[in-house]
């Protein structure tokens, strides 16, 4: 017999990321209050230090190594390459599909979670009787559905779909009134105190970029650091401005960027640091936190720039900085794209004229929300209460 105390997150590979970040925070906390908790990696895990991070309560299964899976970036040609990478992929399915007899004692655990696997393996694995199944959905709801990732026979096959903001579920819900009841809402949980905590870590090499913006991210399209460096060049026009601006961040455009900013004689303002262990004494110090994406789910960066007293700037896309901010209240918005009206924004933050303790402390009274004890709370509502009645938010 399952026990409720039993839990499978699922995660097809492991990165440096926020969704890496939140799963770690989330299997720990949950393990500190009681759970037996069990992460199947069914892909890639890149050692980092936020793998690191995993609590010695919280068990780890390689399924992509036990079951030999092998998973293959989609090809875009030619035509027989495609053919063999959907037979690729249905080979790993039958394979998961069975995945419970390589688990020990997996009757055991009664909630399987698909926190980070394409929202559709979970859905295919064999399961035992009481079983039930839990599938996170990460990023906008723009993207969801226009995107089409998952067909509706596999996403209902879930028990509970958990939204990251209150924004996405309403439009999920919007678009699938006939599910409303397997449609949640949870919040990304965060260890405030420890972020704050190490927020207050001295790092000497921060001294010689002050004062400074600062962005954190993967540096991907899907981020627009384009709007940044075109916001950077009317920002710096006047060759007076001593402020800086500091990427923190590896990815693939990484290159692409660096030549932006030297195409456009930004080398002497636009600095691109790499990857930090401790991005938070970064954002503590900074001017102001800058995020640009076309597109988020719930974005951890400013939630932990919030925790960590930083003004917060982002663009408004969906979903998650408007909700954050609480429409304006504890951040700064833009438009998507905007590089002028970004622009503005720094320069009236480089001038004094913004008003910085409204919206830090706006922002220092909400962070609450995020707290990974109130995601414990709200985590047992969903699986005591709500998979029996239907009831959530």
């Amino acid at each position: 017999m399952p026990s409720n105390k039993g839990l499978i997150f699922f995660c097809d590979y492991f990165i440096i990321g926020g969704v890496e970040q939140v799963l770690v925070t989330a299997c720990n906390a949950l393990a500190d209050a009681g759970y037996d908790v069990l992460i199947v990696w069914t892909g890639s895990v890149q050692d980092n230090f936020i793998l690191r991070q995993i609590s010695p309560k919280v068990k780890q299964f390689y399924a992509s190594s036990a079951l030999k899976l092998e998973y293959l970036p989609k090809p875009k040609k030619p035509f027989w390459k495609r053919k063999f990478w959907k037979l690729k992929r249905k080979i790993n399915d039958y394979k998961l599909r069975g995945i419970g007899k390589h688990i020990e004692n997996f009757e055991h655990y009664k909630y399987l979670i698909d926190f980070k696997s394409g929202y559709s393996q979970v859905a295919k694995i064999k399961s035992v009787p009481g079983q039930k199944k839990i599938v996170w959905l990460h990023g906008s709801s723009t993207l969801f559905f226009e995107a089409n990732i998952f067909a509706a026979n596999n996403l209902f096959a879930y028990d509970k779909l958990v939204c990251l903001t209150k924004e996405f579920r309403q439009f999920f819900i919007k678009k699938y009134p006939q599910y409303e009841s397997k449609i949640v809402h949870i919040y990304n949980p965060f260890d405030i105190q420890e972020i704050r905590n190490k927020s207050l870590e001295d790092l000497p090499e921060i001294r010689q970029y002050l004062p400074y913006f600062l962005h954190v991210s993967r540096l991907d399209n899907d981020k627009d650091i384009t709007t940044v460096i075109k916001a950077c060049k009317l920002f710096y026009a006047d060759g007076k401005r001593r402020t800086k601006t500091i990427f923190l961040g590896d990815g693939m455009k990484l290159q692409t960027y660096k030549d932006k900013v030297k195409n456009e004689g930004l080398e002497k303002d636009v600095f691109f640091l790499g990857s930090s262990d401790n991005p938070y004494p970064w954002m503590k110090q900074a001017e102001a936190l800058i995020l640009s994406s076309r597109s988020e789910g719930l974005p951890t960066v400013l939630i932990e720039g919030q925790i960590c007293g930083a003004l917060s700037v982002s663009s408004n896309c969906p979903n998650g900085p408007k909700e954050i901010f609480e429409d304006g209240k504890s951040g700064i918005l833009f438009e998507v794209g905007d590089a002028a009206g970004l622009n503005r924004i720094m320069a009236d933050i480089d001038d004094g004229k913004i008003n910085r303790r409204y919206f830090t402390d706006n922002a220092e009274q909400s962070v609450a929300r995020f707290d990974k004890k109130t995601f414990v709370t709200l985590f047992e509502n969903m699986i005591i209460h709500s998979l029996k009645d239907g009831n959530n938010d």
